[in-house]
C-alpha cells in the first residue's frame, strides 16, 4: 500500500462546504426577502414519513395573503444524500404556453374512434424506466440544480406575478384603494 500516492476521493468532499438540502433551502428564502424587500418570503416546511424526509420551499406574499409551493425536495431520513428536487410544472393554458400542439380535425376523429383501443393498452402496458434529471449526490449538485429550479421561466413568473400583485396593494383599506387608484374613463359625447 505504500506505493499508492494519488488522492481518489471528489473533489467536493471537504468539511467545510458540505451543507444540507435544508440549510441550502433555508439560505435561499433568506434571500428571498432580502431581495424583494421583504414583499415576499419564503420558509421551508419539513415534514417525515416512515422513509424519507420532505421539505417544502412555500412563498409567502402577506400583502394579498397568497401562498405557493415552489418545490420540494426529499431524502432518506438518515442521509441528506441524495435528496431528490421535485419541481412541478404548473399547468398553463395552451394560449401562455411558448409552444403547444393544436391537433387538426382528422386527429380529432381518430383519437375519439382509438378510445378502446388506447383504454386496452393502458391495462396491458408494461414498466418503463423512469429518469430522475433532479437527482442530487452531494451539495454542489444540489446548488446546480436548485439554481436550474429557480431559474425556471414558470417560477420566475409566479414569483414576478406575485410581487406585481403585491406592489399594487397598499396599507390603506380597499375602499381607498379602488377609489384613488383608479381613474373612470367615460366616452365623450358630442352635444
Amino acid at each position: 500500500m505504500s506505493g499508492v500516492t494519488r488522492d481518489l476521493w471528489p473533489s467536493d468532499i471537504k468539511s467545510e462546504e458540505v451543507l444540507s438540502p435544508l440549510d441550502i433551502m433555508t439560505y435561499q428564502a433568506e434571500l428571498l426577502a432580502s431581495r424583494t424587500g421583504n414583499l415576499l418570503s419564503a420558509e421551508v416546511i419539513r415534514s417525515e414519513s416512515a422513509d424519507r424526509v420532505k421539505l417544502a420551499f412555500e412563498v409567502h406574499a402577506p400583502r394579498i395573503d397568497r401562498r405557493m409551493q415552489l418545490f420540494t425536495v426529499q431524502h432518506r431520513k438518515e442521509f441528506d444524500y441524495p435528496a431528490v428536487v421535485d419541481a412541478p410544472k404548473h399547468k398553463l393554458p395552451d394560449y401562455l404556453k411558448e409552444r403547444y400542439y393544436q391537433p387538426g380535425q382528422s386527429e380529432l376523429i381518430q383519437n375519439v374512434a382509438g378510445i378502446n383501443k388506447a383504454l386496452d393498452s393502458v391495462f396491458t402496458a408494461k414498466g418503463r424506466w423512469v429518469e430522475n434529471d433532479l437527482r442530487a449526490t452531494s451539495p454542489t449538485e444540489f446548488l446546480d440544480i436548485l439554481s436550474i429550479v429557480l431559474a425556471d421561466a414558470t417560477v420566475k413568473a409566479s414569483i414576478l406575478s406575485l410581487i406585481s400583485r403585491s406592489n399594487q396593494v397598499t396599507k390603506s383599506s380597499p375602499m381607498e384603494n379602488s377609489e384613488s387608484n383608479c381613474t373612470e374613463v367615460e366616452g365623450s359625447t358630442e352635444s
